[in-house]
């Protein structure tokens, strides 16, 4: 493959695949060319680079580079490689280096650009450090709920007298972000306000 080819067939899957919310033209800023050999001694063999495409991509936390080359003299002879890899774009407390990690690599191909770019989604991700708290509750299902069941926004244990047997009402839980309205929680102060008033006449 030409160098030429491969740098065309690689803006056309920058422009396609990550040019929804970022453009396109400015990503290729990060494109670098060197059409020059380069040769490295891998066992007994010499293997040479005869060109090179670096691309690299930039996230707040990461730098992502991906690496076109066109390599000769390999056991599987002539053929263009596509790899990736993740580099850290600060560092730890305590450490003095980079931190980084090996992205999916192979033959330059479309399969292998799209595995790029999965793992690079994958990196990106944070993962929640809890489940997630049953908060999706509306107002019509809270308004079918038995009425001893008492939403608290607070996540602080209550106890609510029931009207007129004097037992406690039980306690359903759940979370929200601070200062958002929640129209589960304003349904069931109001209605345990009722119930206090009712209780106490």
């Amino acid at each position: 493959m030409e160098l030429h080819t491969a740098v065309e067939q690689l803006k056309v899957w920058v422009a396609r695949d990550l040019g929804t919310y970022s453009d396109p033209a400015k990503l290729l800023r990060g494109l670098s060319v060197q059409d020059m050999s380069a040769t490295r001694i891998i066992g007994e063999r010499k293997v040479t680079d005869e060109w090179r495409i670096t691309l690299d991509l930039w996230t707040r936390r990461n730098r992502f580079q991906v690496v076109i080359k066109h390599t000769t003299g390999s056991a599987i002879g002539a053929y263009v490689y596509m790899g990736a890899n993740a580099t850290s774009r600060s560092w730890r407390a305590g450490e003095d280096w980079h931190r980084g990690n090996d992205l999916p690599d192979g033959e330059f191909n479309e399969a292998n650009w799209s595995r790029i770019l999965l793992a690079i989604l994958s990196y990106e991700l944070d993962e929640p450090v809890a489940p997630l708290s049953p908060t999706a509750l509306t107002a019509p299902v809270l308004e079918n709920m038995d009425p001893r069941i008492v939403v608290t926004p607070t996540m602080e244990p209550v106890s609510i007298p029931a009207r007129n047997t004097g037992e406690a009402d039980a306690v359903l839980h759940h979370r929200h972000n601070s200062g958002t309205a929640c129209a589960a929680c304003e349904i069931l102060v109001l209605r345990q306000a009722l119930a206090a008033t009712e209780g106490g006449a």
